[in-house]
């Protein structure tokens, strides 16, 4: 069975290549490129795995993380957590806000692939 992965990035070329890659593992990939259109778009494709940007226009990745896991719909869905920013409690704010895992960018293409097949087997 195909597995979906939403990848959330506002960068079209970032965005262009996350696709790419996951599709090289047969991923069914749905994007978002703000963060106001996550929480509709995870209630109408039900992804199996999320790769969110933390900076986004319209609502920081860390604040869709947040609303996902108080949703009783959306808070089983695993939240990977993608950044350049980076702060001394970055990490800590990215757990608190119930992401499974954390990518800094820019991250291999080994990396990204070993860890979205981590989670979704």
């Amino acid at each position: 069975m195909t597995k979906t992965v939403l990848v959330v990035e506002d960068h079209p070329a970032n965005l262009r290549l996350m696709r790419e890659i996951l599709e090289t593992r047969d991923y069914r990939i749905v994007t978002a490129e703000n963060g106001l259109e996550v929480i509709d778009i995870a209630r109408a494709q039900r992804p199996d795995l999320i790769l969110l940007d933390l900076q986004l226009p319209g609502e920081s990745g860390l604040d869709v993380a947040t609303r996902m896991r108080s949703d009783d719909e959306l808070k089983a869905i695993p939240i990977v957590a993608t950044t350049a920013f980076f702060t001394p409690t970055i990490e800590d704010d990215i757990r608190d806000s119930g992401c499974v895992a954390y990518l800094p960018k820019p991250f291999s293409i080994d990396v990204l692939l070993r860890t979205v097949d981590s989670i979704l087997g």
